[in-house]
C-alpha cells in the first residue's frame, strides 16, 4: 500500500497538523480525514525510496569495475 503525507486543519479551527498514513488511495485518505473531522489542506503520495547498502569490504572502485564488466556482458 502506498504511503500518503497529509496536512489538515481541525474543523473547529486551530493549527495545521501534518502526518503520514498508509491507505489504498488518495480518496481513502480524504475519507479518513473527514471522519476525524479534519479539513484537508494537502494530500500527496510519498515517493518510494530505495537504498543500496554495500558492505565495508567493497570499494567504490570495485563497484565501478563490476558495473562496466556487467554492461559489457549484457551488450
Amino acid at each position: 500500500m502506498p504511503t500518503f503525507a497529509y496536512s489538515a486543519r481541525p474543523a473547529t479551527g486551530g493549527d495545521i497538523t501534518s502526518g503520514e498514513i498508509e491507505l489504498r488511495s488518495k480518496d481513502d485518505v480524504l475519507a479518513f480525514l473527514h471522519k476525524q473531522k479534519m479539513i484537508p489542506v494537502s494530500v500527496r503520495e510519498k515517493s518510494k525510496q530505495i537504498t543500496i547498502q554495500f558492505g565495508t569490504d567493497v570499494s567504490t572502485r570495485d563497484i565501478v569495475i563490476f558495473t562496466r564488466q556487467f554492461a559489457t556482458m549484457i551488450n
